[in-house]
């Protein structure tokens, strides 16, 4: 029985294991006979977890595995096999490099709500990047597989949303100001980030330019750009040279630079001020082309930076020349001497001789110990010159002795092969640690120093400088002829060598541009390659490496034995779109399933390729690739096309420019909205086609284009119907014109046509509040709704002006009849008779009941009132004397 088996391919060597050991187990176990596809792109067959790849591109490749045998040795082979899959693929680490980090800030803020309720860690690189950095940032996914790529898919998602809502602006901002911006280690760029959603981005520290770069959401960017302006002139910034002091002597400006700042002189000023001193850096104060060595000082206030500025001035003049001395020859073999156990020479000679000491950096180019005398601060007068002398030579003299004692120094080179020195050096240089340990006096230096060029023309690359005490150094010189001879015999024994054929026709791809190809196998594998013109390849290494890239270079001839050439045709207006931005999306085709795309190009040469890859016409794309992986290429480069082709329609529309704030809305929402059910994308044309009239780019599907259109130019028709207009009302009729919680408001806006929405109705009519002397009411929205809201006001204005007040007498036991359950009956004979009442509370009784109204609206109200009780006195019988109720001739106006 025969069964096939696909599993990733990133798995082959856990399949395999060791030498074969884990397949060979598994063989034995099952009696049957296990074969493995072999595969180009699968790591060696070590089982080690450094093999397995650190990201996902896509679409996993996938090895076969062939099992034969019977049929409970297969299925028992089987499982075996996919047990061991389960357990390396339930684990997936994503590193989604392609994500620019200007986005980094935005996904931060979303990796909480990413992550929530998933076995996931989601890495994402802070906004601020220490310069000396090298590392590409990236964003990191790492967790149970299903979850790592869902979340990477809603990342995507998210990318192609803020690439479209995004926009980018420039503002030149002084170089020496840019450091405000960026804060400590990157705390200002993120408080602009919180603040306006938007990235500002500086050049790096080497790059002069004044250009600051700022990427957000159109809409915040002008606010951003303000920001940065305010975070950059809030600190006062002031520049003084020192180099300018003690006679314009840069060396001693140097040397006192490097002393204040190993003695923290600086920092203490910086601490008492309030303010921040930055000076040059070493690679700057050492090199002579700079002609000043300057300091800035920055704070926040202009005294304190004043003050500070003075400090420094009488920190630098309180140190002249006098004070340095410098000692030269001192070999670098020697410093641990002169530092002595623990610094303990360097902390005698500033006890006894008030002496700092400066040791030479390597870097600096410079080897000299600098001697500086530091003047007690308690001196009501300094020391004269003789005495600074007098420490000076003293100290000179202490370090001269510990150098005599320590002259026997001496340099032996050894002419050792560059490509042995690995063997010297050992893995992680474990091997040259071990020569020279931490109470060695000796240095080892293997080739040339590129760092010292006027050293001795007889070092080369395959010299191996040892320099140190005489005994050590040949103690160690030996040591290393020992360690490389072993080596060598070593790999002598470990060798091995095959010969096979290769189609000659294929040798420039094995090869590879520059032999990039050949070289990879080298490097990785570490054997030795020779391709003849016949097409024979001699491999030459240790076996089991031999073995495998024997494997790698079949499994190449395999793939090129299947590859094809398709050609497609498509429009070049369309070319842009399926490449993508700087080629995201061929590069993804490419690398998915092992294809070259190749585009036209304006030039008509011939590229390495060869003729066969180049289009043939301006609308040609030509994919090279295997069989399969070129038809999948090709399908989706259609698909995409297709897409691009229904999308690809654009139009421009011209709107006033004052409507384009409404057309965008509050923070945008109107134009996402827009843009949202319509899928489209809109443009705003920031050039003005005239001085009043703004142009709108839109691009999408037609429909999506015409609903667009019609909503945008719905947006400016409101916009041109909008008017405001103001009415003078007596103070006293604001609250009545507002009602019972705005009610009248509300009333009036609906009477006028207005929208049933509270908040649009609090915008349409504007009343002063009630603590302003103001009177005028302001109306604003659609010209026919304002008109008639200023209508119905004065009207209600014109009832309120010509109505009266009158009162009139009831019984206090009856005033219960008026006012009803709750005051039911007396809201009931408001709303009827149009009036107000006012009736007198309990705890103050008074007979009488005052009416508010038109004149007719009283009378028919008092009517009412004198019907109401009238009834209800019949309705409770003769109980109370008929004196108890109201007749006209007891009503008082």
């Amino acid at each position: 029985m025969t069964e096939k088996v696909l599993i990733p391919a990133s798995v082959r060597p856990f399949i395999i294991g060791t030498g074969g050991r884990n397949l060979k187990a598994i063989q034995q176990r099952s009696s049957t006979k296990i074969q493995v596809q072999k595969k180009e792109e699968v790591a060696g067959d070590d089982g080690d977890d450094s093999s397995k790849p650190d990201y996902d591109a896509g679409e996993e490749e996938t090895t076969e595995v062939t099992i034969e045998g019977d049929i409970d040795g297969v299925a028992m082979a089987k499982a075996e096999i996919v047990e061991i899959v389960a357990e390396r693929t339930k684990k997936l680490t994503v590193r989604l490099s392609q994500i620019n980090p200007d986005y980094f800030p935005y996904f931060a803020a979303q990796a909480t709500a990413l992550a929530e309720g998933k076995d996931i860690k989601i890495r994402v690189p802070s906004l601020y990047r220490d310069p000396s950095d090298a590392v590409t940032p990236a964003i990191t996914l790492s967790g149970e597989r299903n979850a790592v790529q869902e979340t990477k898919a809603k990342i995507e998602e998210s990318l192609q949303e803020l690439q479209r809502s995004y926009g980018s602006a420039t503002t030149s901002i002084p170089k020496r100001q840019h450091r405000f911006i960026v804060g400590e280690k990157g705390k200002t760029l993120q408080e602009i980030f919180d603040i306006t959603g938007c990235v500002v981005k500086v050049p790096p520290a080497e790059d002069p330019s004044d250009i600051v770069t700022l990427v957000g959401p159109r809409a915040k960017i002008g606010e951003a750009i303000s920001l940065s302006m305010t975070k950059a002139n809030s600190i006062i910034l002031e520049r003084i040279d020192i180099s300018k002091a003690h006679g314009k002597n840069r060396g001693h400006a140097r040397d006192i630079t490097r002393y204040f700042q190993s003695a923290k002189r600086l920092h203490d000023i910086e601490q008492s001020n309030d303010v921040q001193i930055s000076v040059p850096s070493s690679k700057e104060l050492f090199d002579e082309h700079i002609p000043e060595v300057a300091y800035d000082i920055a704070g926040k206030a202009d005294e304190s930076v004043k003050k500070a500025r003075k400090e420094v001035v009488d920190l630098v003049n309180s140190i002249p020349p006098v004070c340095v001395a410098h000692l030269a020859g001192i070999d670098p073999l020697l410093h641990r001497h002169i530092i002595g156990y623990k610094g303990r020479n360097l902390q005698k000679v500033k006890e006894q001789y008030r002496i700092e000491t400066l040791m030479p950096d390597e870097t600096d180019g410079s080897s000299d110990l600098v001697l500086i005398y530091e003047p007690k601060e308690s001196y009501e007068f300094g020391p004269d010159e003789s005495e600074i002398k007098s420490a000076l030579d003293s100290a000179i003299s202490f370090f001269e002795d510990i150098k005599t004692k320590q002259a026997d120094l001496v340099t032996k080179v050894l002419t050792i092969p560059a490509m042995k020195h690995k063997f010297i050096i050992g893995p992680k240089r474990s091997t040259i640690n071990a020569l020279t340990g931490p109470e060695s006096s000796v240095y080892i230096q293997l080739g040339p120093n590129k760092d010292r060029p006027t050293q001795s023309q007889d070092i080369t690359e395959d010299s191996v400088i040892i320099r140190g005490p005489s005994a050590e150094v040949d103690s160690v010189a030996k040591k290393i002829e020992e360690i490389v001879e072993e080596a060598s015999n070593q790999e002598i024994l470990n060798s091995f060598s095959v010969k096979f054929d290769f189609p000659k026709k294929f040798s420039s791809q094995l090869i590879g541009k520059g032999g990039s190809n050949i070289s990879k196998y080298r490097d990785e594998l570490g054997v030795k390659i020779d391709l003849d013109d016949e097409g024979t390849v001699t491999i030459k290494g240790i076996k089991s490496n031999v073995l495998e890239t024997q494997a790698r270079i079949e499994a190449l001839a395999s793939r090129l034995a299947d590859e094809v050439v398709l050609r497609l045709n498509v429009p070049i207006e369309h070319h842009s779109a399926l490449i993508g931005q700087k080629g995201k999306f061929v590069k993804r085709l490419e690398e998915r399933y092992d294809v070259r795309v190749n585009f036209p190009r304006s030039d008509e040469s011939e590229s390495a390729e060869g003729s066969d890859f180049m289009p043939k016409s301006k609308d040609e794309i030509v994919i090279r690739g295997p069989s399969n992986g070129a038809a999948k290429a090709r399908d989706e480069l259609l698909e995409l096309y297709k897409y691009e082709a229904d999308h690809g329609y654009s139009s421009n529309i011209t709107v006033p420019r004052k409507a384009i704030s409404r057309i965008i809305g509050r923070n945008g929402e109107l134009i996402n909205d827009i843009m949202d059910s319509t899928g489209v994308k809109i443009d705003i044309v920031r050039k003005e086609t005239d001085d009043d009239a703004s142009s709108i780019a839109i691009s999408g599907t037609e429909e999506g284009i015409k609903k667009a259109k019609a909503k945008i130019l719905e947006v400016v028709e409101e916009f041109e119907r909008f008017a405001t207009e103001t009415i003078d009302v007596d103070k006293r009729y604001h609250k009545v014109l507002i009602g019972n919680k705005g009610a009248t408001l509300r009333e009036i806006v609906l009477l006028a046509g207005g929208s049933d929405d509270v908040s649009q109705q609090r915008r349409i009519i504007r009343i002063p509040p009630a603590s302003s002397s103001d009177t005028k009411i302001t109306v604003q929205g659609n010209q026919e709704v304002v008109a008639k809201v200023i209508k119905e006001i004065q009207r209600r204005v014109s009832e309120l002006e010509s109505q009266i007040e009158s009162e009139i007498e009831v019984a206090l036991e009856k005033h219960r009849f008026i006012i009803g359950p709750g005051g039911s009956t007396k809201r009931s004979i408001e709303q009827e008779c149009g009036v107000t009442l006012n009736i007198p509370p309990q705890k103050a009784p008074s007979k009488e009941i005052k009416i508010q109204g038109p004149p007719e609206s009283v009378e028919k109200a008092k009517a009412r009132i004198i019907e109401l009780t009238t009834k209800k006195e019949r309705n409770n019988g003769p109980k109370k004397s008929a004196s108890t109720g109201v007749s006209p001739s007891e009503a008082t106006s």
